[in-house]
């Protein structure tokens, strides 16, 4: 019995094969999505370095410096 929730509007289940318009239209929804993160963050400049890549998708590490306690 599976207990996995529904997957949030704007993503697709990924055990399901896409076809390359659907997988083109995610990857630019993804990319939009990831500037508008830049766009919003005020500590982005040159911080978001590339760590490795999982299913052809890259993934980022933020090293700015972090707020709160020192």
């Amino acid at each position: 019995m599976s207990t996995s929730l529904p997957l949030p509007k704007g993503f697709f289940d990924t055990n399901v094969r896409v076809s390359e318009d659907m997988r083109r239209q995610y990857i630019e929804f993804a990319e939009s999505s990831i500037r508008k993160v830049f766009a919003l963050s005020d500590c982005h400049k040159n911080s978001w370095i590339p760590m490795r890549e999982k299913k052809g998708v890259a993934i980022y590490r933020n090293f700015g410096q972090m707020r709160g306690a020192k």
